[in-house]
């Protein structure tokens, strides 16, 4: 039932999907993944919140020693706390992305509260990592850069233009529709009636405005790195080159150049050879400041030695779909283990 669900929400039929996901709690309320030992060595519940963008785990939990739990919460429908309590030596918030999960947050952080116990990624502290609040509570700090994004209605926005606004960000700008991810509906726009145009083009809504930074290193070429905040470590993840400013892997034609992929592999083996003690301080200073257990960093360097931060979020994807970066394997699985040991870490402490 879960799965016909999510089938109807990716279609769209948000009425029919949440009344399958009714009835697939009161069929079955959690979805368990077993541990790999048998009994497992403790239980996590995962809070999961349909069309709320949620952190993505269907790697992190492979081959573990844990046994996983995936509670779907439902606004204003009842929860056995009692019962759900027996599969919680840890319990886990799922819901990462606010502008899509900002309606789950309330209801998210009144059942892990009444649950008790040890909780990652708390729905009070994820409620401050919109994109907007994130450049709000970063800037200035020292050896980051971070590019002030804003949130407007798309009326605002339209407004503003009208009026020749002094209050828009300076061109060029980068703009995009809230709830978005990846490079989908994500464009550079350097004059006002190329924003009128992607208004125009989309349907109404909020949208971000971000300051354009050109963050070419001195070779020409775009570089994006991504790192992972687990407990107290940051761990790397990719590095991404491209020749376009709108960088993503997966778009990137670093399957085809060796040199792209020499530089890759030498930043995951060692990233505090590419990242300094300046600016690996810069990193510490953004994962003390975001206050989560478990999420990523996207940014570059500039030219003077800064990092410049894109997004921070708990909604980054890590996966084990390496095939043509084998290189990638290693790095990929030191996020897995070291969630892994948070977990094991907070079960321990919830049961001392």
């Amino acid at each position: 039932m879960h799965i016909i669900a999510n089938f109807q929400q990716s279609l769209g039929l948000n009425a029919e999907a949440d009344a399958t996901y009714r009835l697939a709690v009161k069929l079955k309320p959690l979805i368990t993944v077993p541990a790999v030992v048998a009994p497992p060595d403790f239980r996590v519940l995962f809070v999961f919140g349909p069309t709320a963008g949620n952190t993505p785990i269907e790697y992190l939990i492979e081959q573990a020693s844990f046994e996983s739990n995936i509670v779907t919460l439902l606004q204003d429908m009842d929860y056995d706390v009692d019962r759900l309590r027996a599969y919680a030596n840890v319990v886990v918030n799922l819901i990462s992305d606010v502008d899509r999960g900002h309606a789950f947050l309330a209801p998210a952080q009144a059942l892990v509260e009444r649950l008790g116990g040890t909780v990652v990624n708390h729905p009070k502290t994820i409620a401050g990592t919109s994109r907007d609040a994130v450049a709000r509570l970063l800037a200035g700090l020292p050896g980051c850069r971070v590019p002030q994004t804003r949130l407007y209605q798309s009326a605002e926005l339209r407004d503003l233009l009208h009026a020749n606004s002094p209050d828009l960000p300076t061109y060029p700008l980068l703009v995009r529709p809230a709830g978005t991810h990846g490079g989908d509906d994500f464009e550079k726009i350097e004059n006002p009636a190329q924003l009128r145009a992607f208004l125009s083009g989309h349907e109404p809504g909020n949208y971000y405005l971000i300051p354009f930074i050109d963050y070419r290193s001195d070779d020409g070429y775009f570089r994006k790195y991504r790192f992972f905040c687990v407990g107290d470590e940051i761990l790397p993840y990719h590095l991404a080159i491209d020749d376009k400013w709108k960088v993503h892997h997966v778009t990137t034609s670093m399957a085809t150049h060796t040199w792209m992929q020499d530089e890759e592999r030498t930043f995951l083996e060692d990233p505090w050879r590419v990242f300094g003690l300046a600016q690996q301080a810069a990193l510490q200073r953004i994962r003390d400041a975001i206050g989560l257990d478990f999420f990523g960093i996207d940014c570059a360097l500039d030219r003077d030695g800064a990092v410049v931060v894109f997004e921070v979020n708990a909604s980054m994807l890590v996966h084990g779909r390496n095939q043509q970066f084998p290189y990638k394997t290693e790095a990929v699985e030191r996020i897995k283990r070291a969630f892994h040991g948070l977990l094991a870490r907070l079960a321990t402490t919830s049961t001392d």
